[in-house]
């Protein structure tokens, strides 16, 4: 066993009195040991420790073989501070490494800067860490083990670009749920993705951003990305910080808004045209104009030949001339005295 100060002991069993040849005594008293010596196994690794002792060993018995085995982890807290969902102590093995800590604590926030992670180790050493690159050159120095951690600093990126979207982001940090406007207008499309915040200092390509992000998924698509500031943009369009680039993911469905009955995404219907649609969300209301205007990707388009997944079809609200708001108005007025005066009968 492994005292509190990171060593070990060799006992064995208390030789006989009448005799002083240690190899060829046996005890007259079972269960009793001597302690012999102390052999420090901290920081070592169980291969480490095992070739030690059976040199050390050796000094004692004559031809043995051993093993060594770790029976239980030592168990320790971890303090994590910053950019993280859930800061305070965290409860951790010491085999465990970085990101094990980062997910079980909660993972980091969306602009949590996961290249510049700063440690401070039990010994008073203060390192950095870059998880972006155990992510994406496979460098496990910069996905330490926790053994000789205190606590764990995760800085906030002050100057990048928000992606959205159908990208892959990393396991430390929190899957969101975003709604994003259509440019259309009125509509709200809701769905699951990777947010996060990627610094840039001066600018950068949308390709370099987005490799930055973990890449895309397969379910992406690359000729509608789009930039808050500038519009549709592509992999070559250099972005400025504080911009929000929106990767949308592949869909299979066509979102039917505005001046129908029933507004909602409605399945590819492939073939079907835009009268088949608005019929499956119930029909125009009374102040439909009565001519949809269809999006794709955010673009409105003059005269669709057929609808896709993804299209957006807005049907916009009749502008009402103000002889005909006063008509409703009076029949609505009219409606309530007579109902009123019926009921007095």
């Amino acid at each position: 066993m492994v005292d509190l100060n990171g060593k070990i002991a060799l006992t064995l069993p208390l030789p006989d009195l009448s005799t002083t040849i240690l190899q060829s005594t046996q005890s007259s008293m079972p269960g009793i040991h001597s302690v012999l010596d102390f052999k420090k196994a901290a920081g070592l690794t169980i291969a480490q420790l095992k070739d030690s002792l059976q040199i050390w060993y050796s000094k004692y018995y004559k031809g043995t073989e051993f093993d060594v085995r770790l029976l239980k982890p030592r168990r320790f807290n971890i303090f994590l501070y910053g950019r993280i969902n859930n800061p305070g102590p965290v409860r951790s093995f010491s085999t465990a490494r970085l990101v094990d800590i980062l997910i079980s604590s909660g993972k980091c926030s969306y602009d949590a800067d996961i290249s510049r992670i700063k440690v401070f180790s039990v010994n008073g050493d203060v390192y950095n860490i870059n998880l972006r690159k155990f992510y994406m050159e496979g460098d496990y120095s910069q996905n330490p083990l926790v053994a000789t951690m205190h606590k764990v600093y995760i800085p906030l990126v002050k100057s990048g670009v928000v992606v959205v979207g159908a990208v892959k982001g990393y396991p430390v940090i929190s899957f969101a749920t975003r709604e994003v406007q259509a440019l259309s207008g009125n509509f709200i499309l809701t769905f699951d993705a990777n947010v996060l915040k990627i610094e840039v200092k001066d600018s950068l390509k949308v390709s370099e951003i987005i490799n930055l992000a973990g890449g895309l998924r397969s379910y992406s698509i690359v000729e509608d990305i789009y930039s808050a500031k500038k519009g549709k943009v592509t992999l070559d369009t250099y972005i400025m910080p504080d911009d929000t680039l929106y990767i949308p993911p592949f869909t299979d469905k066509v979102f039917v808004a505005g001046e129908v009955k029933n507004p909602q995404p409605v399945p590819y219907l492939p073939g079907a045209g835009i009268s088949t649609y608005i019929s499956y969300c119930g029909g125009f209301t009374d102040r439909a104009s009565r001519k949809p205007t269809v999006y794709r990707a955010n673009k409105k388009l003059k005269n669709p030949l057929e609808i896709k997944p993804g299209d957006i079809i807005y049907v916009k609200p009749v502008t009402l001339k103000w002889w005909q708001d006063y008509a409703q108005i009076l029949q609505i007025a009219t409606t309530v005295v007579v109902t009123w005066l019926t009921l007095r009968k």
